[in-house]
């Protein structure tokens, strides 16, 4: 049964657990836990697990033995099988792993000993589609027989007698944590060219006993949970709690009980990941050093809170002691156990796969004078470059993508993950579209997500499970970077005919400039509804498209934004028919590329689209315009000039700053329209009065210029904006590691929040959430994190 006591998380007391013991009002909590996580046992439904085998006899490399209830490692010179085993990791989303453990039953022994390597898969793979040959549909591996790491994680050996195999994967397991994508085991044997064959027949998720099914057995230490920062008048107070252990109902049991937390803290930027107390040593000392932050706390289970002042934090040194207002400090916090084990991941594997304490518990505030404002709500770690801004589930739920192909689920309010990232075949550059179950005709809260493997998938937000993907083109060259738009059935009208909501997405194919692709597919089911593609031609030929496209629910239209293949010959803004693919309208803006996405108005009477820069000698000539375009256009020519056969209402230049980035903000509902958008250096207000068709110069607000002059080796730029209507406040990130506050109606610099100011810390395209008065951030260089920063500052 489950207990809870006054300042205590529930426990489950019963022959797996240990008991709590009372002492003046705190409790002894669980610390180092175990579980064993098996498909079908203890209520764990492994949503994300999967496991197969491949054979490598050249009759059968294209066979699929994903349903089998049989797992084959096989030795035979020509004919080898190898197995593919993977769990879902979401049962412990935040965690330091100290011992993981792979368990296979034996079905079928081999006659003679054999020893069996377990690799970690390199590559993403499909259980119903994996082949010795093929991993995902037809995409082949990078080498036939599986793509894996040559270092082997664990070898066993197996014999006439076996009735299990464990193989030890304590590192493997850290490197999952720390940021690595987890593609499971590939089980091979260590000499593959036997003359006789020797096989070994193991159970799969599949077979009907669940006690024989791969087990894997996690030992580890859980962050805290619900850590904040509260600044003050030179003082810093984080609180946290102890996390909940996994019940022995679903597999767990307390091996260890907590000690207290060891408290690190850095100055301006966030503790690096290689910095982590060792396993087995007692707790560092108060003031001493551990890797780039200073130990200013350590605790015991009685405390569930510190204030980081002159009080409690007598260090002396530059950077020590008590915090000073105006100055960002960054925290990260391990809970210990009686056995001296830590809250970290130290995988000492050789880079990139070691990430040290990567996903631990971090916060950071900046202290400030009674009356401030500025609060920087959580940070978590990605470690990874983070090109598009964070998709979002208003008030609950904020979704990244990274450059390692993972895709971060975290809670909206503590930033803690909701589950171990989602491993995806390739790097994630758009934002993700996160449909509430409500709305979307799949039925759940989804999201779509268009990656840079040529793939395109379906992800339950609530659980992580990938729902379906396809390669909408079976090509290994039309990969996705800009993301992927949604026309909600429930959203449109009467013209909208399509049976479930449509995903539309662009392709990205460098090799080509005049035959890339709009595909639009089932939202339910994933299938290719129709697909446009370019072909040579004037008014054909499709280039690039590196943006998002724009639904207009009001035209019945889809509008795309993409290159021109460097000069007026061919179309960079499309108008497609959402029902079949078919253009609607092309046309050609000044000869020059796009890469920023449509914005529509609220009634859908006027599209703006900002173009890209030019390189000189035209970049004194045409350098990121915003045109303002007639939704209705239905010609299809590409002409240069200022209207498009009536397309072009009116376009606007402020000046030589390189391209518009991102997207156009429109801020109002009703004319005349108030446009906000950003090029490299400098943020941009004009009004759009469509009775007249002009556009009026509101403000123009240079960042990177005195009092504020910094850049990252004298690179300015700018993220895209948001702007938060109701506080009258517009939104940027910099190069600088800032985020800047502007004034919506006179553009005036309101003030800047540091995210990191360890250069170069590039801040990304921002993502607004409304109900929970935030902006979410991400960064693109250094030791990678994704912010929560309360607005106004």
């Amino acid at each position: 049964m489950l207990i809870r006591v006054s300042r205590c998380v529930a426990i489950q007391v019963g022959a797996l657990a240990a008991t709590f013991v009372l002492l003046g009002g705190t409790c002894s909590l669980g610390a180092r836990e175990q579980v064993v996580i098996q498909k079908g046992t203890s209520g764990n439904t492994q949503l994300r697990a999967a496991d197969s085998w491949i054979d490598g006899t050249l009759a059968n490399q294209g066979t699929n033995h994903g349903a089998a209830t049989t797992l084959q490692v096989q030795s035979l010179t020509g004919q080898a099988q190898r197995t593919l085993v993977m769990f879902d990791l979401s049962i412990v989303p935040n965690a330091g792993i100290k011992s993981a453990t792979l368990t296979l039953n034996v079905v079928s022994p081999p006659l003679l000993t054999r020893t069996y390597s377990a690799n970690l898969v390199t590559s993403f793979w499909n259980e119903p589609d994996v082949t010795w040959s093929s991993r995902v549909a037809t995409t082949p591996w990078g080498a036939a027989g599986g793509d894996f790491d040559g270092t082997v994680a664990s070898n066993a050996n197996v014999g006439l007698l076996s009735t299990t195999v464990t193989w030890t994967v304590t590192k493997a397991l850290q490197t999952w944590y720390n940021g690595t994508p987890n593609y499971g085991f590939l089980i091979k044997d260590n000499t593959e060219t036997s003359l006789a064959a020797q096989t070994t027949k193991f159970s799969s998720k599949e077979d009907a006993t669940p006690a024989n099914r791969p087990t894997l057995t996690l030992t580890f230490l859980q962050n805290v949970a619900n850590l904040t920062t509260v600044p003050g008048n030179n003082a810093i107070t984080l609180n946290w709690a102890y996390p909940t252990p996994i019940p022995a109902a679903q597999g767990g049991s307390i091996l260890e009980n907590y000690a207290g937390v060891v408290i690190l803290r850095r100055t301006t930027a966030p503790v690096d990941k290689a910095s982590f107390p060792a396993d087995g040593a007692a707790p560092p000392a108060l003031c001493s050093t551990v890797g780039t932050g200073e130990v200013v706390f350590v605790g015991t289970t009685a405390n569930t809170s510190f204030t980081d002042n002159s009080t409690n934090n007598t260090c002396v040194g530059a950077g020590k002691g008590a915090p000073a207002n105006g100055t960002m400090y960054f925290y990260k916090v391990f809970t210990y156990d009686t056995a001296n084990n830590y809250s970290s991941n130290p995988a000492g594997l050789p880079a990139p796969r070691d990430g040290g304490s990567a996903f631990t518990a971090e916060a950071g505030a900046m202290p400030n004078p009674p009356g401030s404002t500025e609060a920087l709500l959580w940070l978590t770690a990605t470690h990874s470059a983070v090109q598009a801004a964070p998709g979002i589930e208003p008030g609950s739920q904020v979704d990244v993508g990274t450059d390692t192909n993972l895709f971060f689920a975290l809670d909206s309010t503590t930033g803690q993950h909701l589950y171990p990232p989602v491993s995806l075949g390739g790097i994630i550059t758009g934002r993700p579209p996160i449909l509430d179950a409500t709305i979307s005709s799949i039925g759940k809260q989804v999201a779509y997500v268009a990656a840079r493997d040529n793939y395109v998938y379906a992800i339950d937000t609530t659980t992580g499970a990938i729902l379906w993907l396809i390669d909408p083109n079976g090509s290994t060259t039309n990969l996705f970077q800009g993301g992927a738009a949604v026309q909600l059935k429930s959203l449109s009208g009467a013209a909208y005919t399509l049976a479930n909501d449509l995903v539309v997405v662009g392709t990205r194919n460098g090799a080509t400039n005049s035959a890339n692709s709009v595909i639009g597919l089932d939202g339910n089911a994933g299938t290719v509804q129709w697909t446009y593609t370019g072909t040579p031609g004037a008014t054909t030929a499709l280039d690039i498209i590196s943006s998002t496209p724009t639904i207009d629910y009001v035209n019945n239209s889809i509008w795309v934004t993409s290159h021109a293949n460097g000069g007026a010959s061919q179309p960079n803004l499309w108008r497609i028919n959402p029902l079949n693919g078919a253009v609607i309208f092309s046309g050609n803006f000044n000869g020059i590329d796009i890469d920023s996405s449509p914005t529509l108005t609220f009634n859908a009477d006027v599209l703006f689209v900002g173009t890209n820069g030019v390189t000189a000698p035209l970049a004194s000539v045409i350098d990121g315009e915003l045109f303002a375009i007639n939704p209705k256009a239905s010609s299809v020519v590409p002409v240069v000039s200022p209207a498009v056969q009536g397309a072009v209402v009116a376009f606007y230049d402020d000046g030589n700053d390189g391209s518009v980035v991102g997207f156009p903000f429109v801020t109002t509902t009703v004319p005349p329209y108030t446009v906000i958008y950003t090029t490299n250096t400098k943020v941009h207000a004009v009004s759009f009065n469509p009775t007249t068709n002009a556009f009026t110069r509101l403000w123009t607000t240079t960042i990177f210029a005195a009092p504020f002059p910094t850049c990252n080796a004298g690179v300015c730029s700018l993220s895209a904006p948001v702007v938060a209507t109701s506080l009258n406040m517009v939104y940027a990130g910099g190069s600088d590691g800032f985020l800047y506050e502007l004034n919506l109606s006179t553009g005036a610099l309101v003030k800047k929040a540091v995210v990191d100011t360890n250069y170069p810390a590039v801040v990304g395209d921002p993502a607004l959430d409304v109900t929970n008065q935030r902006v979410y951030v991400s960064t693109t260089t250094n030791d990678q994190r994704s912010y929560a920063i309360a607005i106004p500052f």
